[in-house]
C-alpha cells in the first residue's frame, strides 16, 4: 500500500503479513534531503510487530515490537557518511521481558 508523500518524504509504506502461522505488520518511512551541492541528509524509521503464535514459538518470534531508527549525513566532498542508529526490541509478555534490549551505534560509511 502506498501513501501520498510530502515533497521531501521519498517513500512510505506498509506491509501487513497475516495468516495462521505468523503475524508481522510493519510500517516504515524513508527521508532523503539534499544539502548544498553534494551533501545530503538521510533518515529512516521502521516498526515491526511480531507474533509467531503457536506455529513459531521461538524467542525470535515471540510477541514483540521492534523499532529501528537510522540517520546519516553524506559529505559529498569527502565521500563519507557519519551515521547514528538506534534499535529497540520490546517483548509484550511479562515472562519474556528479560529478552528486551536496545542498541545504539555510531558509525562512518
Amino acid at each position: 500500500m502506498q501513501f501520498a508523500c510530502p515533497a521531501n518524504l521519498r517513500a512510505s509504506g506498509a506491509t501487513p503479513t497475516s495468516g495462521t502461522a505468523l503475524l508481522a505488520p510493519d510500517r516504515g518511512v524513508f527521508f532523503d534531503y539534499p544539502v548544498g551541492k553534494d551533501n545530503g541528509l538521510t533518515a529512516q524509521a521502521d516498526f515491526i510487530r511480531y507474533d509467531g503464535g503457536a506455529t513459531f514459538p521461538t524467542a525470535a518470534l515471540f510477541k514483540q515490537d521492534d523499532l529501528y531508527l537510522e540517520s546519516g549525513f553524506f559529505m559529498g566532498g569527502l565521500k563519507i557518511m557519519p551515521f547514528l542508529r538506534y534499535e529497540i526490541q520490546k517483548y509484550q509478555d511479562d515472562v519474556n521481558q528479560k529478552l528486551n534490549h536496545d542498541n545504539f551505534q555510531v558509525g562512518l560509511g
